[in-house]
C-alpha cells in the first residue's frame, strides 16, 4: 500500500513539475506583466491588458516604447539591476517604485528570462512585510516539527508545511519535493 501511495505521489509531482507555468499567456488579476526586448532601451514588446492599473498607460500605449518613457529613469535602474541579476541566476525579485496617477507606488517585481527576452511581473503587495510573515511561518513550522515527534508519518508534516508556505506566499499551488 505504501508503495502505491509513493508511486501516486511521485506521478503527481511529475505532472505538477511539467505544467507550463513559465510560458507567457495569463497573469493573475493582482499582477501585471511586461515583456522587454534585449535592446539597451528595453523596448516593451508585450504587456498584460491590466498594465494601466500599475502605470498610467493602457497596454496598447506601452507597446513599442522604451521602458524609461513609461516608468522613469529611477524605476528603470531598479529593473535593470534585477535584469542583471537574472542574467546570472535565471530569476530576480525586488522592489520597484513607480508613479501611478502622480502617486508613488511600490511594486514587487519578479524578473526572469524567456526566449532571450526579459519578463517583468509586477504585483502590488499590501500585505505585512515578509520579515514579519517569515517569522510567523518559522514559528508555525517549528510547532509542526515538535508535534511530528509523536507521529512517525512525515507525509502529513510535509502536507502541513506546504499549506503554510501556500498561505505565506499567496500562491495557489505549492509543491514540496
Amino acid at each position: 500500500m505504501y508503495d502505491l501511495i509513493q508511486q501516486a505521489l511521485k506521478q503527481a509531482i511529475q505532472v505538477c513539475a511539467a505544467e507550463p507555468i513559465h510560458q507567457i499567456g495569463t497573469i493573475q488579476p493582482h499582477g501585471a506583466l511586461l515583456v522587454l526586448g534585449a535592446d539597451h532601451l528595453r523596448t516593451v514588446l508585450q504587456a498584460s491588458t491590466n498594465i494601466d492599473c500599475f502605470i498610467d498607460l493602457p497596454a496598447q500605449g506601452v507597446l513599442g516604447n522604451p521602458l524609461v518613457e513609461l516608468i522613469g529613469i529611477s524605476s528603470v535602474i531598479q529593473i535593470e539591476s534585477l535584469i542583471e541579476y537574472a542574467k546570472i541566476h535565471g530569476t530576480a525579485t525586488g522592489l520597484v517604485s513607480v508613479s501611478q496617477q502622480q502617486i508613488p507606488l511600490d511594486l514587487d517585481a519578479h524578473v526572469y528570462i524567456s526566449d532571450d527576452l526579459f519578463v517583468v511581473a509586477l504585483c502590488l503587495d499590501d500585505s505585512p512585510p515578509n520579515r514579519e510573515k517569515l517569522g510567523e511561518l518559522l514559528m508555525q513550522m517549528q510547532d509542526l516539527l515538535l508535534a511530528i515527534e509523536v507521529d512517525t508519518e512525515t507525509t502529513g508534516y510535509f502536507e502541513q508545511i506546504t499549506r503554510l508556505v501556500r498561505q505565506f506566499t499567496g500562491y495557489d499551488n505549492v509543491m514540496f519535493s
